[in-house]
């Protein structure tokens, strides 16, 4: 059974390198564009692990994070919070949003797979 891979992000290339990164693992990645569609894709997707980007147009990742982790149905999807770089990341709503990992952009591929 292939992981399941739900990646919210707006960038074309973010999720081009996502594919391009997983391809060898079986994964199976699922995009998603604004902030509002990740929980019900969240739902009928049922993935193993959740990617958000913070900047999400609609709701943030750091909402969408708290949202899904407040779940009784997803609450227990691992899920990482993206920023890029060029940001700094929001500590206090990092701390709030529950999110099991983060991963800063533009990232590598090895740190990608771990």
């Amino acid at each position: 059974m292939a992981l399941r891979v739900l990646l919210a992000d707006e960038s074309s290339t973010i999720k081009k390198v996502f594919q391009l990164a997983l391809q060898d693992f079986a994964v199976e990645v699922r995009p998603v564009n604004i902030g509002v569609d990740v929980g019900p894709v969240a739902k009928s997707f049922q993935p193993d692990i959740i990617f958000i980007d913070v900047l999400l147009q609609k709701k943030n990742g750091y909402d969408v994070s708290a949202e899904l982790k407040a779940s009784s149905d997803l609450g227990n999807i691992p899920i990482v919070l993206m920023w890029s770089g060029f940001m700094e990341l929001d500590e206090d709503k990092f701390q709030a949003a529950s999110a099991n990992g983060r991963l800063e952009k533009p990232f590598d591929v090895t740190t990608l797979r771990k």
